[in-house]
């Protein structure tokens, strides 16, 4: 049977957009492959959250995911967290990472431009660039924004998953850096829409 992981971050309680981007394909998932559904508290430091939130916020997503329908006899539930090998692989992808790849992607730019508080509408990617850099910047970037890619990767490799779900009505996005580094390290991992 074929594994797949997919994850949601622990930042409130699941809404429609989870339920129908992610939760129900979950349920569909859970009868057909090896599934790993995990909540994501790591992910979730990218946006400076209250530590008390990400707890709060964990317990909910476990029971909303449990009242959904996820079946812990058929698919692993877990926190992010809680696996110590996720770091550690975290840390030898981020060894072999380009910076300048990484801050490439798409989803770094959009997240700086949110955090540092920049019109998408009026600014360059070089306005965000020197931003980033600029040293009297009240807002900053966190580096685990920047290395988001790499525990995505982690997530995704330490599993050996060889589908991982990607939500919406669009072509499935891919960071280059993750489709480069899975398919360096585990040529077998694909992506998959999961609604079409």
């Amino acid at each position: 049977m074929e594994t797949v992981v997919s994850g949601i971050r622990p930042t409130g309680n699941l809404h429609l957009g989870n339920y129908f981007g992610a939760v129900k394909g979950f349920l569909q998932m859970q009868n057909e492959y090896n599934c790993f559904f995990f909540i994501a508290d790591w992910h979730s430091l990218t946006t400076h959250p209250h530590p008390d939130n990400i707890r709060n916020s964990v317990k909910t997503i476990l029971a909303e995911y449990l009242a959904c329908g996820i079946d812990p006899e058929k698919a692993t539930i877990y926190l992010q967290s809680d696996v110590r090998e996720i770091p550690e692989l975290y840390l030898y992808l981020n060894m072999n990472a380009g910076i300048g790849e990484l801050m490439r992607t798409t989803s770094f730019k959009d997240k700086a431009r949110q955090q540092l508080h920049i019109d998408r509408v009026n600014t360059t990617e070089g306005d965000v660039e020197k931003e980033i850099f600029n040293e009297g910047n009240k807002h900053s970037v966190s580096a685990g924004l920047l290395t988001y890619p790499t525990l995505m990767a982690a997530d995704i490799i330490i599993h050996k998953a060889v589908k991982v779900p990607v939500y919406g009505n669009g072509a499935p996005f891919c960071p280059s850096f993750q489709c480069n580094l899975r398919s360096r390290m585990f040529p077998g991992t694909r992506l998959f829409l999961l609604f079409q």
